[in-house]
């Protein structure tokens, strides 16, 4: 025995519209919390800077 349930065009249209936006808002909704947590992040490749400049900025705090 199955079970078919069809819809309606006008609500399959609904359907995936409200699905489309909640995909769209869900990763921002997530990382809303998130954003205060983090105050910086930097990463910077250079090649060859001194071994003492490049502990200098490592330790510097703001």
């Amino acid at each position: 025995m199955s079970i078919v349930i069809r819809f309606s065009r006008h609500s399959f249209l609904k359907f995936s519209l409200l699905f489309s936006a909640a995909l769209f808002i869900y990763p921002f909704a997530l990382a809303a919390p998130a954003r205060g947590q983090v105050k910086r992040v930097v990463i910077i490749k250079v090649d060859g800077l001194p071994n003492d400049m490049v502990d200098r900025f490592v330790g510097e705090r703001n």
